[in-house]
């Protein structure tokens, strides 16, 4: 099929291997690496499958230094719900974080002020902004993407999860939870 969309496409000195499963798993397991049963390779032989290596070393996750952890905590408690992202909530720069900024305007909390303080209940900060932040988030929430969404200091997810959240009505029972509310639920806040 590949062939029939793209007929002058020249496939050149690819192998395609098969691999026994039993093997797939010990050289995955040899190299820590992801691969499918069916796999691609340029020149594929014993020597290259057995030589293989992970393009990034897990053990060698950055370690957050103190004072990098310390201004994460601050960062991601400063207000109720905060969003790591890129760009701000009225100026998105990417899809991601202007899909995470719309579905928290839906439930009513991207303008909201906390009726206790007066202060808002969403903050955001653009990632893009400071690189230092940007690297230690992904190891302070053990999360490689943007953006990331903190409610109360705790890491909830990124887009994705946010938007299971929002289409299966777990994110306004969760606002409603933690007394922000919803404009999405008929659910009263506890008191």
């Amino acid at each position: 099929m590949f062939l029939r969309i793209f007929p002058k496409l020249r496939l050149m000195s690819l192998s395609v291997v098969r691999i026994a499963s039993r093997r797939v798993s010990l050289i995955a397991s040899a190299t820590r690496l992801n691969i499918s049963q069916t796999s691609l390779f340029n020149h594929a032989s014993p020597r290259l499958l057995f030589s293989a290596r992970p393009l990034s070393d897990k053990s060698s996750a950055p370690v957050l230094c103190k004072e990098l952890h310390d201004r994460l905590v601050e960062l991601t408690t400063r207000t109720r719900i905060v969003v790591l992202m890129k760009g701000t909530p009225m100026q998105p720069r990417c899809g991601f974080s202007n899909a995470v900024c719309r579905i928290l305007e839906a439930h009513g909390v991207l303008e909201k002020n906390d009726a206790s303080t007066g202060h808002p209940i969403v903050s955001s900060f653009d990632i893009l902004s400071d690189e230092e932040i940007r690297e230690g988030a992904k190891a302070f929430s053990d999360w490689p993407t943007f953006p990331q969404v903190f409610f109360d200091g705790e890491f909830i997810g990124g887009c994705d999860i946010l938007l299971d959240m929002h289409r299966s009505g777990k994110l306004a029972s969760e606002l409603v939870r933690l007394g922000i509310g919803s404009l999405l639920t008929e659910e009263k806040c506890p008191p």
